[in-house]
This record gives C-alpha cells, sequence and structure tokens, in this order.
C-alpha cells in the first residue's frame, strides 16, 4: 500500500483535534453526494471487508 500525507491548514485557529472517523465521515458524505446513497452503502460495505486506504487522527506540525 503507498502511503501518501495530507497536510490540512485551517484559515483560523482551532482547538480541537479531528479523529479519524471524523474524517471518515466527511470523505462518506462528500462519496454520497457525488454517487448517491446506493453507491455510498456499497462502498462502505466493501470497505469494511477491504480497507482500501486509511485515515489517522491528524496531528500537530
Amino acid at each position: 500500500m503507498k502511503v501518501y500525507r495530507v497536510d490540512i491548514n485551517f484559515l483560523s485557529s482551532t482547538r480541537d483535534v479531528l479523529l479519524s472517523y471524523t474524517l471518515f465521515g466527511g470523505i462518506a458524505w462528500a462519496y454520497r453526494l457525488l454517487y448517491g446513497e446506493s453507491e455510498l452503502l456499497k462502498f462502505i460495505k466493501d470497505y469494511s471487508k477491504n480497507p482500501s486506504f486509511l485515515i489517522t487522527s491528524i496531528f500537530p506540525k
């Protein structure tokens, strides 16, 4: 599996840490908006059997 690093730069300060399940939820909602609910359910079913990517919580630099 290839490893990618994604940097997130906020426009203002925040005390909250984005957790992995929050990031995955954002990806899931975007997927649903693009492809529809039935495709999202299929994606989640497939992902739960064989994850094609992993997400961690964000860490400060």
